[in-house]
């Protein structure tokens, strides 16, 4: 019997993290995904000042942005030749795990790759308290095909859940994951067995499958 292939999940992490932290706040996430996905990761290329009190690092350790958050209309050219230059370096990857400001990105790359650019070849996105940006609503018209699960604290006060609702409601046919607590990614068995259940139509549907998951309608938030 051939070895299971595992999905391969590009993980794109928080404002002010980077890809190494990100990681380590992702154990229970990649251990809930254990068997089912290899998670991937990778530093956004704004180093940003460190927060007040912290020191200053040597190397890529510091904190990261995808855009600085003052910009108003920030220049995502570095980001993007960022993210496709490693989507070609680690291919294949099937899907995108965004969180915050990384979520908000992964919208982006769900509608640049509903307009057919070549260089975001994923097939799903599982985006954690993500928000809409106006760069996302600008790139396509219409509501994304791309798979998607959308996760959002109903208690986080850094992304209020209704922001990472309207960033679903981009999408045809969103899966939403509700729970309780605040700007985190939660692991528990009920959101184990919902990403389990996300990822399982993309297992089955691999390689090169752009099936669109349809989550049932009559299970708002699962």
């Amino acid at each position: 019997m051939a070895a299971r292939l595992l999905l391969r999940l590009l993980c794109l992490h928080g404002y002010g993290q980077n890809a190494e932290r990100f990681r380590g706040r992702t154990g229970a996430l990649r251990k809930a995904l254990r068997g089912s996905a290899q998670l991937l990761y990778l530093d956004a290329p704004h180093r940003l000042p460190p927060a007040e009190g912290e020191p200053e690092r040597e190397g890529g350790a510091g904190p990261r942005g995808w855009w600085p958050e003052s910009a108003a209309r920030p220049e995502l050219g570095v980001t993007l030749r960022a993210v496709a230059a490693a989507l070609a370096e680690l291919g294949p990857v099937d899907g995108l795990l965004g969180f915050s400001q990384g979520a908000a990105l992964a919208g982006l790359l769900c509608a640049l790759r509903e307009r057919g650019d070549g260089r975001f070849p994923f097939r799903f996105a599982l985006l954690v308290a993500g928000f809409l940006v106006a760069e996302a609503a600008e790139a396509a018209a219409g509501a994304l095909r791309v798979p998607s699960l959308h996760v959002f604290g109903e208690a986080d006060r850094v992304i209020p859940a209704a922001e990472s609702r309207a960033l679903a409601e981009r999408f045809a046919h969103p899966a939403l994951l509700a729970h309780a607590g605040g700007h985190f990614i939660p692991a528990a068995a009920t959101q184990r067995a919902a990403y389990l259940g996300f990822l399982r139509p993309a297992e089955v549907g691999r390689p090169g499958s752009h099936s669109v998951f349809q989550p049932d309608p009559a299970r708002r938030g699962w």
